[in-house]
């Protein structure tokens, strides 16, 4: 008897020590901090703002700038990385760097700007593709400078806006080039009215004129 009743208070107390186990949290253990770190900048030559700008990272693949000059790169290992910088028609570097060192640290941010120079061209040539994007966006040309469009096999339009200035307008057209010269200083947007969101600007500056001293910060 003393040995059933023995047996019966052991089973009770596994029991209890079962239903009372695995407290806090249900055993799923503390959450890990992220490791990994981020890369985000901009380029711009002066208050102007360069899009289409290519950036590669040593080991992280590369982004191109949007409309507003920045760019980003996440989800990197923390470690040092060389971001290198390729610009479009109408910059040059001036006295910046085309490549700059940047270390990445566990759940920080870390920041790299570029200061470059606009170098305004007697011509430009843009791509009016079937990705239904100008390419590049953004063109710099002197004063009588011309700008050429290569139209792919999708139909676009070249729609100025209302600016002094601005050139005749491209009608419907594919699969041909159509040039237009620039004798006013000054930006000129257009737009291709068949496909939202196409849009580019063409910006003309006096002759000799360059902007951004190509100063940046890190």
């Amino acid at each position: 008897m003393q040995i059933r009743f023995s047996a019966m208070v052991l089973a009770s107390t596994l029991l209890l020590g079962a239903c009372g186990g695995g407290g806090g949290g249900g055993g799923t253990g503390p959450v890990q901090p992220s490791t990994a770190g981020s890369i985000s900048g901009e380029v711009r030559a002066g208050t102007t703002a360069v899009s289409n700008a290519q950036l590669t990272l040593s080991g992280g693949g590369t982004q191109t700038t949007n409309a507003n000059g920045q760019f980003s790169f996440s989800n990197l290992e923390p470690r040092a990385y060389t971001l290198t910088l390729q610009l479009p028609q109408g910059f040059s570097l001036g006295a910046e760097s085309a490549t700059k060192s940047v270390t990445v640290t566990a759940g920080a941010a870390a920041s790299v700007n570029f200061g470059v120079s606009m170098t305004p061209a007697a011509s430009a040539s843009v791509m009016a593709g079937n990705d239904l994007q100008f390419s590049p966006s953004e063109v710099n040309i002197v004063r009588g400078g011309t700008v050429a469009w290569t139209f792919g096999s999708v139909s676009h339009n070249v729609i100025f806006s209302s600016a002094s200035g601005a050139p005749a307008n491209i009608p419907i057209v594919s699969s041909r080039t159509e040039s237009r010269t620039f004798n006013t200083d000054g930006a000129f947007r257009y737009d291709c009215t068949l496909h939202s969101g196409m849009t580019g600007t063409v910006r003309v500056n006096a002759p000799g004129q360059t902007s951004g001293d190509g100063s940046s910060s890190p």
